[in-house]
């Protein structure tokens, strides 16, 4: 992208979000004003019914007077019981002041919209785009300012539940790789439908604790060109994937990735174990699985394995570890090693990665609890490359 087109881009998406801010400001005050109408309404219907009362209290308050002064015995008995009816209920007269939204959860919607902005203003933080190339995160920034006002826009403020707007990435401090070890026997939990059912626990294999023992788990994989973005090149029966940075003339597929750098496998992964290495040449890339439904068309983070809470993977830039879930990096200690090893253990909720040299060495294991069925995957910077390994029982 140039220079000229990098400005103008930035222009339309700061004017967009001044627009964006300007709307959902005048909204919000039409909301505030609309409100404040109402409630001057409902306060002058009470005044003007407690008036009424007011005037009626005094016409009785005469009516006593004069017949405390009467001498017809008779009279006073048939007319004080009929002055000593009570208006009406007092109650009736009463009003709430009802919002349309929680002025408290609109200040912090605010304030995290400032924040956001100050964030922008700073430009100092950088991730990977889609070429690889890396950028400043402001335009992701302003998506994510853009969906919180867009909820301002639509309800004048939460109200309540949870906000499912993305997060901006959070870098935690660096943790140190582990050396294989050997892990306690394993009891698999199984869900019960009945909430009065007690839990069923089932033993469960152990962890594999060599190389060997992985090896049982092997899985063959095979490149899916359908998902190819058209950057990238397959070869060695799709077990190889290159950027070269020149499109290759792919047919359109709605599985194909339009702007990252990406390709899936076709092998989807589901209860059960699978193990499967690569081997990693070039300074960029990630290693990767993602469930079928993470987007393919957009630009965003909704598209980037590891970028949102439909992958999980890890990152290797010149010769650094980290790993990515739902645009949240955590930054790993540990020597470079070219070849990788993926440990999936799908009923378990385990997806673990091994640096794989003369010994195997634990990078990262994510615990979760996966709801689909998982695709593996890849990410790639120009002259970067991944070769899915051939494993038998006897490679070690």
């Amino acid at each position: 992208m140039t220079v000229v087109r990098e400005v103008e881009e930035n222009e339309k998406s700061f004017t967009a979000l001044i627009r964006c801010i300007e709307e959902a400001h005048r909204k919000l005050t039409e909301k505030i004003r609309e409100q404040e109408k109402r409630e001057t309404e409902k306060a002058e219907g009470v005044m003007e019914r407690l008036k009424k009362e007011i005037e009626e209290l005094k016409r009785r308050e005469a009516e006593l007077k004069e017949l405390s002064e009467t001498k017809d015995h008779l009279h006073f008995l048939q007319t004080f019981s009929s002055c000593c009816v009570l208006p009406a209920d007092g109650d009736s007269q009463s009003f709430t002041v009802t919002a349309d939204f929680s002025s408290e959860d609109l200040r912090k919607e605010l304030s995290g919209l400032t924040k956001s902005l100050e964030k922008i203003s700073q430009g100092d933080i950088m991730t990977r785009t889609p070429s690889g190339t890396p950028r400043l995160k402001p335009p992701a920034q302003g998506r994510l300012l853009e969906h919180q006002l867009v909820k301002l826009n639509t309800s004048g403020g939460a109200r309540t539940g949870h906000d499912t707007a993305p997060r901006v990435p959070r870098v935690t401090a660096p943790h140190s790789a582990q050396p294989l070890d050997n892990p306690p026997i394993l009891w698999q939990r199984h869900q019960r439908t009945n909430v009065h059912e007690a839990p069923v626990f089932t033993l469960q294999p152990p962890e594999p604790q060599s190389r060997d023992d992985f090896l049982k788990y092997f899985f063959p994989l095979t490149l899916d060109i359908n998902t190819a973005h058209r950057v990238l090149r397959l070869s060695e029966g799709n077990k190889k994937v290159t950027c070269e940075m020149t499109e290759t003339e792919y047919p359109d597929h709605p599985d194909r990735f339009i702007s990252w750098c990406q390709v899936l496998c076709r092998e989807a992964l589901t209860g059960t174990r699978c193990y499967w290495e690569v081997e990693c040449s070039g300074d960029y890339m990630s290693i990767g699985v993602a469930y079928k439904g993470m987007s393919r068309k957009g630009e965003g983070w909704e598209c980037g394995i590891g970028y949102n809470d439909k992958s999980w993977c890890l990152e290797s830039y010149l010769s650094q570890y980290s790993v990515w879930h739902n645009n949240k990096e955590t930054v790993i200690c540990a020597p470079y090693s070219p070849r990788i090893g993926v440990y999936l253990d799908w009923p378990a909720g385990s997806l673990s990665f091994y640096s794989v040299s003369h010994t195997m060495t634990l990078l990262h294991r994510f615990n979760t609890s996966f709801t689909e069925p998982l695709y593996p995957g890849f990410w790639l910077n120009s002259i970067s490359s991944v070769t899915i390994s051939h494993l038998t029982p006897c490679d070690h």
